[in-house]
């Protein structure tokens, strides 16, 4: 009945956690940066050829607040919990048309 059919639901969710965290675990990151739009690219792309948060927005023609804004936009697309995650994640993985 449907109690069976609870179970076996259950039984999948369970599984597809696991492959999930292998998947996220190995992920491709382009995938994770197709998330981003063109604005958040650009953000990304300056942070990963290690361009100072403060340059960032002259660079990028933008408000200091318009910059953290696309900064929280990212970190929380991509799942990263602050700054520090941000750069580590950025250092790791040149944005594509970063040099």
């Amino acid at each position: 009945g449907p109690g069976t059919c609870n179970i076996m639901q259950e039984g999948k969710i369970a599984m597809t956690q696991e492959q999930l965290a292998e998947i996220l675990a190995g992920s491709d990151t382009r995938s994770e940066l197709d998330l981003l739009g063109e604005r958040e690219i650009e953000l990304f792309s300056l942070l990963s050829q290690g361009t100072p948060w403060h340059l960032i927005a002259t660079e990028m023609g933008i408000s200091p607040e318009d910059l953290v804004k696309l900064k929280r936009d990212i970190q929380h697309k991509l799942g990263l919990k602050d700054d520090v995650q941000l750069l580590q994640f950025a250092a790791k993985h040149k944005a594509p048309g970063a040099y």
